[in-house]
């Protein structure tokens, strides 16, 4: 996981002169002050010398100064080549745009791009997600209206920026009678993707766990594919991996929760994300909690599933001459995602 922080210096002077104006601008200040680190930071300085008249002047670049891994100094800042790099795939933008153009942005390359005049609507999500946030899987009245999660759309906030996305678990293409993927995974990918205009593809990898003689991946793929283009939906690539603990390597130590783990976001579930029955009612009460993967308290578990999926990864392949029929094919189309590279 290769953190990048983008940033202009017009950005860094006025969120030092308004860090006090509203609680969302002191928690980004706060964000690079105390839970961001250990990133490679792209600036707007011709060079070191500027940098270093910039720290004298604004105490945030001097905190970002003890905060930052390696530097590239980048006078004339070419955003849209930044956006398209795969090396910045978990970047945070901080720029000196205007509101439409951070907007146009975002939804084209799927990044968190904030400018000075959208901060407060750009930082919220995350702001809440700092501070925690869980939602119970349930219709019960008991439980307050803000923490339930009764429909899919109820998250639709932490679903953007996005552009690549891993689901973990092993039910949910199983499309049994109270499991349906039109209920559950169909509105879950329908959310992630509707309205993006990505220009580079949305990357979806699924992983699960086929029931013996059950369905085949390739006809789940092409289903999956057939749903999204009756909604206008084309603009992504989609690849579907087993799950066999057979092929763990030595001293793993398993792959057993139910995640989706995006650029930006961590969703991790107590219970399979087949959540809704087909007449709406709930599977099992079920807990979600939602972090902000930059954030310094959360990234080293988000970075741990990354790095035990790539090992379980790098186990398996296609081969016609398995002598099991289920590991003949292990994955379709492929196994790539930008996630882990």
């Amino acid at each position: 996981m290769r953190k990048v922080l983008i940033v202009e210096n017009e950005f860094i002077e006025d969120l030092f002169l308004t860090q006090n104006d509203n609680e969302l601008r002191k928690d980004l200040y706060e964000f690079l002050n105390t839970d961001y680190s250990g990133y490679h930071l792209i600036c707007n300085f011709k060079n070191q010398i500027e940098y270093e008249n910039a720290l004298n002047e604004n105490p945030i670049w001097e905190i970002i100064l003890d905060k930052f891994e390696t530097i590239e100094y980048k006078k004339a800042l070419k955003i849209e080549l930044e956006c398209k790099s795969q090396k910045n795939i978990h970047s945070l933008f901080l720029l000196n745009i205007s509101k439409e153009n951070s907007e146009s942005l975002t939804s084209k390359f799927g990044h968190l791009i904030i400018s000075n005049s959208n901060l407060e609507e750009k930082w919220a999500p995350f702001y809440s997600l700092r501070k925690g946030v869980q939602y119970k899987i349930t219709k019960s009245e008991m439980i307050p209206d803000s923490i339930k999660m009764d429909n899919w759309s109820k998250m639709n906030q932490f679903y953007n920026p996005i552009n690549s996305v891993i689901i973990f678990d092993k039910y949910v293409l199983n499309d049994s009678s109270n499991q349906k993927m039109v209920k559950n995974l169909f509105p879950l990918l329908e959310l992630i993707l509707v309205d993006k205009k990505n220009i580079l593809p949305v990357n979806i990898t699924i992983i699960t766990e086929p029931k013996e003689f059950g369905y085949c991946i390739k006809d789940r793929h092409k289903s999956i594919i057939k749903y999204l283009k009756t909604k206008g939906i084309t603009n992504f690539n989609l690849n579907i991996i087993k799950h066999y603990k057979e092929f763990y390597p030595m001293d793993f130590e398993g792959l057993h929760s139910r995640f989706i783990l995006t650029n930006y976001f961590h969703f991790k579930s107590d219970d399979s994300f087949n959540y809704f029955k087909n007449n709406g009612k709930v599977n099992n009460d079920a807990d979600i909690r939602i972090s902000f993967n930059l954030n310094k308290n959360n990234d080293c578990f988000y970075k741990k599933e990354l790095n035990d999926l790539r090992k379980y990864l790098s186990k398996i392949n296609n081969n016609a001459d398995a002598p099991k029929e289920k590991h003949k094919l292990m994955f379709y189309p492929n196994k790539e995602n930008l996630l882990i590279l």
